[in-house]
């Protein structure tokens, strides 16, 4: 009876790999039966084809589909930088290591989460408090003429966001700010550090 070869045999003997890693579903243990097994290399530019070959040949024999992207770290910048930012996040490595790329490389921008809760203030300074985070408009008429009263609030001015009832994005540089803000009416909060890719 022949016997079947590991998967590792089919890979090139001279091993050209600074590292390979495999990302997607397969890293997110979401794959099924029809995914890909999407792989990250890193390999000398001349040796591409050869490794191309090679998983070509694994797939025929095993019965899988392969997806590889070659990098190499000199040309970082050609490549997207939220799928460079996804695979340094999820990517699981097979040999060596993830590509070295900094928060400022992948132009991401520290800002915090914050969720806050008002359940134990009264409704009057929750009033204020969401005027004094979201801003407000007021329109008034006095016989013929209209007035407009607008003011900024602090998500605006500081380039913050919110994500949802309770839950507001804001600039690292202005946590300490909002935190005051927060303080200032009793509102209690959890804060917690994210990265976003800036726009």
């Amino acid at each position: 009876m022949r016997r079947s070869r590991p998967p590792g045999s089919y890979w090139p003997r001279c091993r050209p790999f600074a590292q390979r890693s495999f990302f997607g579903s397969t890293a997110r243990d979401s794959a099924t039966e029809e995914s890909d097994i999407d792989l990250f290399i890193e390999c000398n530019e001349e040796r591409e084809e050869e490794v191309a070959r090679a998983l070509y040949g694994i797939e025929g024999v095993f019965n899988v589909r392969f997806g590889p992207t070659f990098f190499r770290q000199k040309d970082w910048r050609r490549f997207d930088l939220q799928f460079l930012e996804s695979i340094l996040r999820q990517g699981r490595i097979l040999k060596g290591h993830l590509p070295r790329l900094t928060p400022s490389d992948l132009d991401l921008q520290p800002l915090r989460l914050v969720s806050y809760y008002t359940g134990e203030i009264s409704p009057q300074n929750r009033a204020k408090l969401l005027r004094a985070i979201d801003g407000y408009r007021t329109v008034k008429r006095v016989k013929a003429k209209r007035y407009v009263v607008e003011k900024k609030g602090f998500l605006k001015e500081t380039g913050g966001w919110r994500v949802g009832r309770g839950a507001v994005i804001v600039p690292e540089e202005n946590i300490e700010a909002f935190d005051d803000l927060l303080w200032s009416y009793g509102a209690k909060r959890h804060i917690i550090a994210i990265w976003c890719q800036r726009t």
